[in-house]
């Protein structure tokens, strides 16, 4: 447990008890780019582990992802609570480029991303039928983070940014057709050459916390409308 964190969401909590209650808590959950918005008023953070996409709809992920979530969505349901949906990114930066040259190319990168975005649909759909607002935040644009993990595969920067960036579209579709709210963080914080602009970076692959403020707007937004 990070007891920082943990702090920061019980402060943020209390902030928001205190408040008028306009708007509901947000809880943002997912992989660790949830941790950009640590201290944000008017959210608390849910860092799930290494969560995917993919593997989100798999009761049996070595991440229990799918269990954390859902936990999470049973224990602060009602008109009073939101969610922000954090995952995809390492889908994008690992698993998908892996996959298709595994396969020797016989699946495509466009193949493996649409496979991916059903197995997520699977769950928003879940989520849409428990009643939960929710809102699913897009990954971020692409990084030129080498392979620092020393993955047997692993995708250049063009490909990368290719991956994130048409991911990213096939997602906002998905969503488009099945009536869940999206959001656009990879648009508002990447330049023009594709990749993730110096002044939101935090690190070498994570947004920092003026990017999260943005996307926690347009998340209040959207919850509006």
């Amino acid at each position: 447990m990070n007891l920082g964190r943990e702090l920061g969401n019980a402060v943020c909590r209390l902030g928001w008890e205190l408040g008028a209650r306009r708007r509901p808590l947000v809880h943002v959950v997912g992989d660790s780019h949830v941790k950009s918005f640590a201290w944000l008023s008017g959210c608390v953070v849910r860092h799930l582990g290494a969560a995917t996409a993919y593997k989100l709809c798999d009761p049996h992920s070595s991440t229990r992802s799918r269990e954390k979530l859902f936990g999470e969505l049973r224990r602060f349901s009602g008109e009073r609570h939101a969610f922000i949906l954090a995952f995809g990114e390492i889908d994008c930066r690992v698993h998908i480029y892996e996959q298709h040259v595994k396969g020797n190319g016989a699946v495509s990168m466009e193949t493996l991303m649409d496979e991916t975005i059903a197995r997520y649909g699977v769950v928003m759909k879940e989520i849409t039928a428990m009643g939960v607002k929710f809102v699913v935040l897009g990954p971020p644009p692409a990084t030129k983070q080498p392979n620092v993990y020393r993955r047997p595969v692993y995708a250049t920067p063009d490909v990368h940014k290719f991956i994130y960036s048409e991911f990213n579209r096939r997602l906002r579709d998905y969503c488009g057709r099945n009536g869940h709210r999206y959001i656009d963080i990879q648009s508002q914080t990447g330049g023009a050459d594709g990749f993730s602009r110096p002044e939101y970076a935090a690190d070498d692959v994570h947004l920092n916390r003026s990017a999260a403020r943005i996307a926690l707007r347009l998340a209040e937004e959207a919850f509006e409308s």
